[in-house]
């Protein structure tokens, strides 16, 4: 079982639990907002406001890697938001933020592979490489 910060769940929590355990990877999970506005996307307001706990996460789990799953995460990593998901999704991009130094690895929400066919579409193919690439990316950074 993944230990979490947050609770994972629905439909694309559910997804992104059992791609991690295939993956045997054992992830810490939570999240830039830990209540998402009803109905809308979180601005960066928003983000910003709420991510202070996210960066204690961070450095209490004395993280080296992050996969940032959607814009809104990594919109709040990156700080300035020049770069957007579905130019970079897959790359590890090396941070140094919040006094500390990490890699983030942007990928596309599970929700969002969900929306657009699941795992078994070109969005979902995508989005499993990408996963890959973090595996990578960890197994290279892990000790």
């Amino acid at each position: 079982m993944a230990k979490s910060e947050a609770e994972v769940v629905g439909p694309a929590g559910e997804l992104l639990t059992e791609i991690m355990g295939a993956l045997a990877l054992d992830p810490v999970y939570t999240n830039v907002l830990k209540r998402r506005p009803l109905g809308k996307r979180p601005n960066k307001t928003e983000c910003f406001r709420c991510g202070l706990h996210l960066i204690e996460e961070m450095k209490k789990h004395k993280v080296v890697v992050v996969l940032a799953l959607g814009q809104t995460a990594f919109d709040f990593l990156q700080g300035d938001g020049t770069l957007s998901v579905t130019n970079v999704h897959g790359l590890p991009i090396p941070m140094n933020r919040f006094g500390m130094e990490f890699i983030v690895v942007p990928t596309l929400d599970p929700g969002y592979v969900l929306r657009k066919g699941g795992i078994n579409s070109y969005t979902g193919d995508e989005w499993l490489s990408d996963l890959e690439d973090y595996k990578q990316v960890v197994e290279r950074n892990d000790g």
